[in-house]
């Protein structure tokens, strides 16, 4: 279980390759605009997002923002929107449990 405090570490460690800390800056940012309050780490974010939206891909997770009302849903679009960043660099048809992974493990 990754923490939103070690995701905040990796993001800012120099020694941790680029694809890392942009992959833990994205998830950091979403989780702490995502709605739900005291998200504190990754599983229970990604747990909503699939009830949420299905597929954690990027192309779903694009296609369903247009969805959402900005009235009610601004805190989800922000999220997804920040979340988004983690593909940066990355060929989109990679789902985001592989981004995870790669955090994870590295």
């Amino acid at each position: 279980m990754i923490k939103l405090d070690r995701l905040d570490e990796l993001a800012s460690d120099a020694s941790q390759s680029p694809d890392v800390r942009r992959i833990s800056a994205a998830l950091a940012a979403a989780i702490t605009d995502w709605p739900t309050y005291n998200l504190l780490s990754v599983e229970p974010f990604l747990r909503e997002l699939r009830q949420d939206f299905g597929d954690l891909s990027k192309a779903n997770l694009r296609d369903k923002m247009k969805s959402l009302d900005v009235q009610t849903d601004a805190w989800k679009l922000s999220s997804l929107s920040e979340l988004l960043e983690a593909w940066a660099d990355t060929d989109e048809n990679v789902p985001l449990d592989e981004l995870v992974q790669r955090i994870e493990f590295d």
